[in-house]
C-alpha cells in the first residue's frame, strides 16, 4: 500500500465524542471519511495550491520529518501561496479570472520553498513546476512575457519566506539529545527528539511565546487520579477506542497530526467549496497556528520534562509507539486545537465536526496509554490559544529579498 492509499485509508473512518471520562464508552457519531489525497488527485491541477500541499506532504513523509519540522514545512508553503495570491490580486489583470492568473505564481513560490527545505529535491520539484505550467499552458493562451511575470512574481512571493526559514533556526535545530531531561527519560534509550526545536523562531511571536500552568507533581493527588484514570482506561478498552488510538498514530505509515490537518483543511475546502483567497487565508492561518504551537509546545515539553505514563506505572497498557520526547503537553492535541480552531473560522458550520475530530485526536493518546488527561487539557489550551492569536495577527516576514534556490 503507498503512503496516499494508507493515508486515505487511515482516515476512512473517524468518530466524534462529547468531553467525558475516557474510561466510558464514546458516544460515536460517524463522520464523513476523509479522501482527501484523492479529491486533490482528480482535480489535476485545477487548483495548483492544492497539488503542492500534497507534494509537500510526499516530502515529510519521505525524509522522516517530526511532527514540528512537519508544521513548519507547511507553515513555509502556505504562506507563499498566500503571498503568491495577494501579489495578483494587488494588480489584478481583469481579461483573466484571478484563480487562473495565480494558479502559475503560486506554484513557482511553492517551488521555491520547498526547493529551500528539500534543496536534494530540486531536480524533482523543477519537473513538477514544468508539469504545473504546462498544464496550465492547455487551458489558455500564456505568452512568454505573461510566463516571465507571473515566474517574478512567484519569486517574489517565496523570497520572504525563504528569508524566515533561514533564520529561524530551524534549519539548524538539532534533531536529536539526550535521552533523559529531569524527570523523563526516553523508552529503550532512544534519543530524544526536537530538544532545542523550542527555541526556533515563530512565525508570530506571540504563539511562540505561550506558555502554560505547572502540571500536576508526581504523588500528588491530581498525579495520582491521572495515572488511575490510565489503569482504568487500558483495562476497559474498547475495540473502537483501540481503532482511534491507532488511527490518529498514524496507521502503518506513521503521518502526524499536521499532515492529518492538512488533508481534513483540503477536503473541507474542496466540500465547501471555498473561492481560492479564503481557502489560501484558511490553510495559512491554520499552518501558521500548528506550526508556533508546536515551538510553544516543544519548549514546555523540554522544559517541564514530565515523564511518560509507563515511567509512572510499567503496567500500563500501550497501544502505540511512545514518542522520545517528555508528555506535557501533548503534541497531538496541541496541533489539533490550534488546527480546529483556525478552520473552524474559516467554515462556521463545520465546527462541530472539527471539535470533534479534535476532542478524538487528542484522546487517542490516553486510548494509546501514552499521555496523561492533563497533557490533553494543557494541549487544549496552547492549542486554543495559538489559533485565536493567528486569527487575529499577520506573521511578520523579513523584508530581505534573497536569490532565488
Amino acid at each position: 500500500m503507498n503512503a496516499r492509499a494508507a493515508l486515505i485509508a487511515l482516515l476512512a473512518v473517524a468518530a466524534a465524542f462529547a468531553t467525558q471520562p475516557v474510561a466510558a464508552a464514546p458516544q460515536a457519531a460517524v463522520l464523513d471519511p476523509l479522501p482527501a489525497s484523492a479529491r486533490v488527485r482528480a482535480i489535476g491541477w485545477r487548483d495548483s495550491y492544492q497539488r503542492w500541499i500534497e507534494i509537500a506532504l510526499d516530502m515529510v513523509g519521505h525524509h522522516g520529518l517530526s511532527a514540528a519540522r512537519c508544521a513548519r514545512v507547511y507553515a513555509a508553503v502556505s504562506m507563499a501561496q498566500s503571498q503568491a495570491w495577494a501579489l495578483v490580486t494587488a494588480a489584478p489583470d481583469r481579461s483573466i479570472d484571478p484563480a487562473r492568473a495565480a494558479s502559475i505564481p503560486i506554484s513557482v513560490a511553492s517551488r521555491d520553498v520547498l526547493a529551500s527545505l528539500f534543496p536534494d529535491e530540486i531536480t524533482r520539484f523543477d519537473q513538477i513546476l514544468d508539469e504545473a505550467i504546462n498544464a496550465e499552458r492547455l487551458t489558455r493562451t500564456v505568452h512568454p512575457r505573461a510566463l516571465a511575470d507571473a515566474r517574478a512574481l512567484g519569486h517574489q512571493a517565496a523570497a520572504p519566506v525563504i528569508a524566515h526559514l533561514t533564520r529561524d533556526g530551524g534549519n539548524d535545530a538539532p534533531w536529536y539529545g539526550p535521552a533523559q531531561v529531569g524527570a523523563w527519560r526516553s523508552r529503550d534509550g532512544e534519543a530524544g527528539v526536537d530538544p532545542t526545536w523550542g527555541t526556533v523562531q515563530a512565525w508570530i511571536p506571540e504563539i511562540g511565546g505561550l506558555e502554560l500552568p505547572p502540571p500536576p507533581r508526581p504523588g500528588s493527588p491530581a498525579w495520582e487520579a491521572a495515572v488511575a484514570e490510565l489503569r482504568a482506561v487500558g483495562a476497559g478498552l474498547t475495540a473502537e477506542q483501540r481503532d482511534i488510538a491507532i488511527r490518529w498514530a498514524g496507521g502503518p505509515v506513521g503521518y502526524a497530526p499536521p499532515d492529518l490537518w492538512n488533508l481534513i483543511a483540503l477536503d473541507l475546502i474542496n466540500r465547501e467549496r471555498l473561492p481560492i483567497g479564503q481557502a489560501l487565508e484558511a490553510l495559512r492561518t491554520m499552518n501558521v497556528a500548528m506550526a508556533d504551537a508546536g515551538i510553544a509546545a516543544w519548549r514546555v515539553k523540554y522544559a517541564t520534562a514530565v515523564m511518560r505514563p509507563w515511567q509512572a506505572d510499567p503496567g500500563v497498557v500501550m497501544l502505540v509507539k511512545v514518542p522520545a520526547f517528555p508528555s506535557y503537553p501533548s503534541g497531538h492535541s496541541v496541533f489539533s486545537w490550534a488546527a480546529a480552531g483556525t478552520l473552524s473560522a474559516a467554515v462556521p458550520s463545520a465546527r462541530a465536526e472539527l471539535t470533534a475530530r479534535a476532542e478524538e485526536a487528542a484522546l487517542s493518546r490516553v486510548y494509546g496509554g501514552i499521555h496523561f488527561r492533563f497533557d490533553l487539557e494543557g494541549g487544549r489550551v496552547l492549542g486554543e490559544n495559538a489559533a485565536r492569536l493567528a486569527l487575529r495577527s499577520t506573521p511578520q516576514l523579513p523584508s530581505t529579498i534573497i536569490s532565488n534556490p
